[in-house]
């Protein structure tokens, strides 16, 4: 819910600068949230590196939920760009002076 909230907003704020800046928007978010490209995973928008099937493997989990506790980088992470998508929603949302 985290990168869809700050997909949203980004893109909302984006469109509201130029509606041409959505066209390469679109395949940098596919590309980030289909492709790994290895990233931190306090930069990871899409949690791509939080939890692996190599990881499920070596634990030997495969069915049922894996206990972890999550990072503090993470967490903080996740409610950072959740912030930072509400307020480019909001930010696209406000009335033009036109």
């Amino acid at each position: 819910m985290t990168s869809q909230v700050f997909v949203l907003g980004l893109a909302l704020a984006v469109g509201r600068i130029n509606s041409r800046l959505l066209y390469p928007l679109l395949p940098l978010m596919l590309f980030l949230g289909f492709f790994n490209p290895r990233f931190p995973v306090w930069v990871d928008i899409f949690g791509n590196n939080f939890l692996s099937w190599p990881l499920r493997w070596y634990l030997g989990v495969m069915e049922s939920p894996i206990p972890y506790t999550l990072p503090e980088d993470f967490l903080y992470s996740r409610l950072i760009f959740s912030f930072m998508g509400a307020a480019l929603l909001a930010l696209a949302c406000r009335k033009s002076k036109t």
